[in-house]
């Protein structure tokens, strides 16, 4: 298993972190050494260095902060990128933790909400 995050090189699969901004100025140039590069060469490129390093397995992961941070890597998008290239890579699902408490305190239709219990 990779020791660090290594999203896959796709839009899709990276979110905008705008609650980043002062973490990027105060490491832009460590950043900038580091392969930024998006779209389907950089993909390639991951994904001969994860067949090089005979990782196992790929966690990717999804993030859903769009209540904290304002972005999102949909599950889905994670998902359908495991889906399509085996047991290799493994999905991690992503819960906006804000969202989640809001209706699992939210009064049901069907019986009482967690709060009421």
């Amino acid at each position: 298993m990779l020791p660090a995050p290594t999203p896959p090189p796709l839009p899709e699969l990276r979110g905008a972190t705008p609650h980043l901004e002062n973490y990027r100025r105060v490491y832009r140039a460590s950043e900038a050494e580091a392969d930024q590069a998006v779209g389907p060469a950089a993909l390639a490129d991951y994904l001969r260095t994860d067949e090089a390093l005979d990782a196992r397995p790929v966690v990717v992961k999804a993030r859903d902060a769009e209540s904290t941070f304002g972005f999102k890597v949909d599950n889905r998008a994670v998902a359908a990128f495991c889906q399509a290239r085996g047991p290799r890579f493994i999905g991690f699902a992503g819960v906006d933790d804000f969202f989640f408490v809001a209706e699992l305190t939210r009064p049901s239709a069907t019986g009482p909400s967690l709060s009421a219990q």
